[in-house]
């Protein structure tokens, strides 16, 4: 059988190559070393400390995402063109590639709370019990009693699942010249009969419009995500620490020709 897949091998590539690939696995077969590399590898992946990290891993890409498109939103929308009457097209051209990008945010806003949930989920099996309940409460803290939380997550839902609610450009002008801002209409918001009595009554204690910019800075400092790698870093600190001596052992048997 082995000469079989040799003769395959052989037609595939050159001969120097085939003569290569028998040689290392030839001896990596007969290294005791190698072997035992496979073992470590295996125990490791099955280390707690390895499977936090490979999960906290996947929880740190959707946070980089969200973080991403709040950059792009902000750089985008920090400095608003002060567009003339006559330039029509290119202010609905920007209010879209706003909204765009404001549509992004929200929806990576969503997907994060998402992933978060499962990963705790996965790690911890019950929310309540997650850092001795300190979780739970930061939770409740940053976004199931914040207001502004809370109606961002509505507004990301009634643009998914009803309608793109349109976007305006206020301008204001002082001493410096003219500066514009993207702000949303509370009114619109308030009449409809798709949000929530309580987000009603909290964008009735706001301005008339809700500046896009600031809510977005508010909600992305909500964000759990540097507090819940803060709170592992002490909580699994013998995981860890279980973790890296693994690795280093792993890297010596690979060093010593595993």
């Amino acid at each position: 059988m082995e000469s079989l897949y040799i003769v395959v091998i052989f037609l595939t590539y050159k001969l120097k190559d085939v003569l290569r690939w028998y040689k290392l696995n030839h001896y990596r077969m007969k290294n005791n070393n190698f072997r035992l590399f496979l073992l470590k590898l295996e125990e490791m992946k099955k280390l707690k400390g390895y499977i936090i990290n490979k999960e906290s891993e996947k929880l740190e890409v959707s946070f980089k995402i969200l973080v991403m498109n709040f950059g792009e939103l902000r750089k985008f929308i920090s400095k608003v063109p002060v567009f003339s009457v006559a330039q029509k097209k290119e202010s609905e051209n920007f209010q879209i590639e706003a909204l765009r990008l404001f549509v992004n945010f929200l929806n990576s806003a969503y997907s994060h709370i998402c992933h978060m949930r499962n990963y705790i989920r996965f790690i911890y099996k019950d929310e309540n019990l997650a850092f001795s309940g300190a979780y739970k409460k930061e939770i409740e803290k940053r976004f199931e009693s914040n207001q502004l939380a809370k109606f961002l997550i509505e507004l990301r839902n009634y643009f998914d699942h009803v309608e793109i609610l349109p976007i305006g450009i206020s301008t204001t002008f002082n001493e410096t010249g003219a500066e514009a801002r993207i702000f949303l209409n509370k009114e619109t918001i308030i009449s409809s009969e798709k949000f929530k009595k309580e987000t009603k009554i909290f964008l009735s204690s706001l301005d008339k419009t809700i500046d896009v910019l600031d809510i977005c800075k508010e909600y992305i400092e909500l964000n759990l995500f540097p507090w819940i790698m803060k709170q592992q870093t002490v909580e699994h600190k013998k995981e860890f620490d279980e973790y890296k001596r693994m690795q280093s052992e792993l890297k010596k048997l690979y060093n010593n020709g595993a």
